[in-house]
């Protein structure tokens, strides 16, 4: 997960397109008046946005004390179409925003790993991923710091709710113990695991916008996520001796970057192309107490990379 995360974070540039409505007319327009004065005193943006993601979730689980390992999941290479409605509002220097996001998880993959001693020996199984789902919605307020006709900058406060959930179907044993997939595997059809995460996190950011050329502007957002609360459940469905979904909890951390070139195709209207990333990550636990009699919880770590292109229309005055 550190290279995807490394490799993602250096490609992709942070931020959300905030263009306000311009009064030129089509006959005369140039760099400050294609856009209009950023530094208007009211303005706002509503638009759609397409996400194609890419990325991965996975977690380790430990003992009850932390240590060793027990077994790591990794739901990796999940591809996702998401559709999103956006919008902002600029009022006097303050300025709220917000979005909501709904898409499929269509593809990826699960490695189950099992460590000694507790599996001896170690076993490594791969399914498919399929039907997931990536949902999340942001709100955000702030206020502008610096103010001119073709550059501004701001600061921002919000919250942030991102539920992705990934099912695994199918069991092929790769490596160790062949018991793990009844005698080395389990039909394609069949549902093994499924997992569903709400991440709720506190995010804290800058964002700036610049006019840059006739009719384009680049925005650019950096949010980091001092707190982030992980409310998941895991459910293993060939696992009779476990009675339902296992519920896991934890705190951590993050960051959110997002980057948009803009083009205003007429005064109100404009089209956009850009980047996003997303990561997040908690220590917490499994609580198997919960479903399985006379079980305690165990120490557990989760992780979450989401990255991809973005493409968008808005209207905007």
């Amino acid at each position: 997960m550190l290279g995807m995360q490394k490799t993602a974070a250096g490609a992709l540039l942070a931020g959300l397109v905030i263009l306000a409505g311009g009064t030129a007319s089509a006959q005369d327009w140039n760099a400050a008046e294609d856009i209009g004065p950023l530094n208007q005193p009211f303005s706002w943006v509503l638009g759609a946005r397409y996400w194609y993601a890419m990325g991965e979730t996975g977690k380790d689980l430990f003992t009850s004390t932390g240590a060793p390992l027990v077994s790591r999941l990794t739901y990796d290479n999940l591809d996702s179409h998401v559709g999103e409605l956006f919008g902002e509002v600029t009022n006097e220097g303050f300025f709220s925003k917000a979005n909501v996001g709904l898409g499929a998880v269509l593809r990826g993959s699960l490695q189950d790993e099992d460590f000694p001693p507790y599996i001896n020996p170690y076993s490594s199984t791969d399914s498919s991923q399929d039907d997931g789902g990536l949902t999340y919605a942001t709100i955000d307020g702030g206020g502008w710091l610096w103010e001119k006709p073709e550059f501004r900058i701001g600061a921002f406060a919000g919250y942030s709710w991102v539920r992705n959930k990934v099912q695994a179907y199918g069991c092929t044993q790769v490596a160790g113990n062949p018991s793990i997939c009844a005698s080395g595997q389990v039909a394609p059809a069949t549902l093994v695991i499924s997992q569903e995460n709400d991440w709720h996190s506190v995010r804290l950011g800058l964002k700036a916008d610049a006019v840059v050329a006739d009719r384009w502007m680049v925005s650019a957002e950096g949010a980091v996520l001092p707190y982030v609360y992980l409310d998941g459940a895991d459910t293993h469905h060939l696992r009779p001796d476990i009675g339902g979904a296992i519920p896991e909890t934890g705190a951590g951390w993050g960051y959110q970057l997002e980057g948009m070139v803009n083009f205003r195709v007429t005064e109100s209207f404009m089209i956009g192309l850009g980047g996003r990333y997303w990561h997040m990550q908690t220590e917490g636990d499994a609580h198997f107490g919960d479903v399985v009699a006379g079980a305690g919880d165990q120490d557990e770590d989760w992780s979450l990379e989401v990255f991809g292109v973005t493409a968008q229309a808005a209207i905007a005055f």
